[in-house]
């Protein structure tokens, strides 16, 4: 454990927020990834790919490449349909998933990660949040399961997830489970929601 432990300490330190929030969200989307770090870091390269290896093990699978500017540079075109995330800006995002507006969770998950002085606290609580919306994911599939293509209110759908699995789901923690069921696990959910995230997730899938 202590060189996990030294992984996301180093982590904390020399990736920002931002950067591990989108990281997040690709994966969460299913979208394949780069992250194009300077040169000079070099030493980082490891330690995400270890990290992120670390906090999806067993739950979300992913296809995020860590590259150097330099390198990046050579081979950009070889990436024309990933989601590129630059050390300090998006520089490729043609489906428009990073609109900070709509990443109200991976804000909360990750904020709490790097408040939590304990680096024991901060790895445990990040790893059981992402691996809490998998689960989640997968309850949502099996009672749409049930459904057989009937629409489903969302207000309804809360109660069930809520009383059958003794959660404390609230409605947006639900939606964006929602968008984690549509474009990670490619299950469509027949749910009648007439909040502006749903049209989001129209567009998103088009």
């Amino acid at each position: 454990m202590e060189s996990e432990l030294n992984d996301f300490e180093n982590l904390k330190w020399n990736i920002s927020p931002e950067n591990l929030q989108y990281i997040f969200r690709a994966i969460m989307f299913n979208k394949p990834t780069v992250f194009v770090i300077p040169d000079s870091r070099n030493d980082l390269k490891g330690v995400i790919e270890r990290a992120i290896n670390f906090l999806f093990n067993g739950t979300f699978k992913h296809n995020l490449t860590i590259l150097l500017k330099s390198n990046y540079k050579k081979i950009k075109n070889d990436f024309k349909n990933y989601v590129v995330i630059g050390w300090k800006k998006i520089l490729r995002d043609k489906d428009k998933i990073m609109n900070e507006k709509d990443m109200e969770v991976e804000e909360k998950v990750v904020r709490e990660f790097f408040r939590t002085a304990s680096k024991t606290d901060a790895i445990i609580n990040l790893e059981y949040e992402i691996r809490n919306l998998y689960k989640i994911g997968k309850k949502v599939i099996k009672i749409v399961e049930g459904l057989e293509n009937e629409e489903i209110d969302i207000m309804t759908l809360t109660d069930r997830l809520n009383e059958n699995f003794s959660l404390n789901l609230d409605i947006q923690y639900l939606r964006y489970i929602l968008t984690i069921v549509r474009y990670y696990f490619k299950v469509y959910v027949p749910v009648n929601d007439s909040n502006e995230v749903q049209e989001f997730l129209d567009i998103l899938s088009k």
